[in-house]
């Protein structure tokens, strides 16, 4: 009687042990679960900020575009509106690398929340579900292709050097073409110009063919 009576005391201890155990474990998943929706959350919204801030850069692109344009246009070829024009090709060879700069930021939060969050929430879901889950693995997976993926930023890149050629050119006369000597840091400063449009080209090409493979590497075979 007694062996019977510390069996059922045994047996009444380790089930009590293991709702112990249970009832820890549940908070810390329920922790874990929330802090996953936090981080995820929190990288959504500063994705959101820096989509942003991506216009933001090229509303001020074309707003110091088309006021420099402007001056040179009222200012009839005089010298304060030839500086101003040759002047943009280095404003948008800056602003081109913080437009780079915040869209491989953008990137950069889109592959984690891709990798890091959803693709370990899809393996621990079961279907239709599984399937049916990840904005951003949805959204890769729908614009893996080279027309798709880059058609989508390329505009965005290519307005800066863009603008640049355009100033570039409505200075070429006022440099080389009327008559009047011209100093020599005008010349100085439209050679700038042609080197800083150069090098933004080879800035969009190379981002865009960076951008490009990345997205063909982390697209599954």
């Amino acid at each position: 009687m007694d062996d019977v009576d510390t069996a059922n005391a045994s047996h009444q201890q380790k089930d009590t042990h293991q709702d112990v155990d249970n009832g820890g474990n549940a908070p810390v998943v329920e922790q874990t679960v929330d802090i996953v929706l936090a981080e995820y959350n929190t990288l959504r919204t500063e994705l959101l900020q820096r989509l942003a801030t991506r216009y933001q850069i090229m509303g001020l692109a074309f707003s110091a575009f088309s006021a420099i344009l402007a001056v040179q246009a009222f200012g009839a070829g005089s010298a304060a509106g030839l500086y101003l024009v040759l002047l943009y090709p280095l404003l948008a060879f800056f602003l081109l690398n913080v437009y780079i700069s915040n869209s491989r930021h953008m990137r950069t939060i889109q592959m984690y929340i891709k990798l890091r969050i959803e693709a370990c929430l899809i393996a621990e879901l079961k279907p239709p579900f599984s399937g049916n889950f990840g904005w951003q693995t949805y959204y890769d997976k729908n614009n893996s292709g080279p027309n798709k993926a880059q058609f989508s930023s390329i505009g965005g890149r290519f307005v800066f050097p863009a603008t640049a050629v355009v100033t570039i050119v409505a200075a070429f006369p006022g440099v080389w073409l009327d008559a009047g000597s011209k100093t020599p840091f005008v010349y100085a400063l439209f050679w700038v110009a042609i080197v800083s449009l150069v090098v933004s080209f080879a800035q969009t090409i190379w981002d865009l063919r960076s951008e490009y493979t990345s997205r063909k590497k982390d697209m599954p075979a």
